[in-house]
C-alpha cells in the first residue's frame, strides 16, 4: 500500500461524528488502542495533527515499513495474533475491532478475543457498539 493510501486511511479517525464517539468511549474509561497498517510514521504525523484527539489512544499496533523487508499487517491473522500477545497475553480481554475495509473485519473473526465491527458511518458505529452494551449517549 503506497504512502497517500495509508494517509486516506488514517482521515478515518476525523470522520464527522467519530471524533465525538472517540470522547465519549474516554469518557467512560474504555481503554482505546490503534490497530492500522498505516504506519508507524504516518500514525505519529496524525497525532501531532490532532493532538487532544490522539491522546485518547493508549499505544497500539502500527506497522513499520522499510523497503525490501516484509511486514506482518492486516488482515493477516498473525497481525492479531501479535496484538494480542502484547495488550491481551492472558486471553481475558474482548476487545472491539472497527475497520472499514471488509477484508480486515474477516481477518479478525479468524482470531480469538475480538468482536468486528465494520464501520461504514459514525452513526452505524454508535449504534453498533450500543447493540454489544457500550453505554454511549
Amino acid at each position: 500500500m503506497g504512502v497517500a493510501a495509508r494517509k486516506i486511511g488514517a482521515e478515518l479517525y476525523t470522520i464527522k461524528g467519530v471524533p465525538e464517539i472517540i470522547y465519549e468511549l474516554d469518557q467512560l474509561g474504555y481503554t482505546q488502542r490503534i490497530a492500522s497498517n498505516i504506519g508507524t510514521e504516518e500514525v505519529k504525523a496524525l497525532a501531532e495533527k490532532h493532538p487532544e484527539l490522539f491522546a485518547k489512544f493508549k499505544g497500539g499496533k502500527t506497522v513499520t515499513y522499510v523497503e525490501g523487508t516484509p511486514s506482518t499487517k492486516k488482515p493477516n491473522p498473525a497481525y492479531w495474533e501479535e496484538y494480542n500477545a502484547e495488550f491481551n497475553p492472558k486471553g481475558g480481554k474482548i476487545s472491539f475491532f472497527v475497520d472499514d475495509q471488509l477484508k480486515n473485519i474477516n481477518g479478525v473473526k479468524q482470531v480469538s478475543h475480538f468482536i468486528p465491527v465494520h464501520f461504514k458511518t459514525a452513526e452505524q458505529l454508535r449504534a453498533d457498539l450500543k447493540k454489544y452494551g457500550v453505554p454511549l449517549a
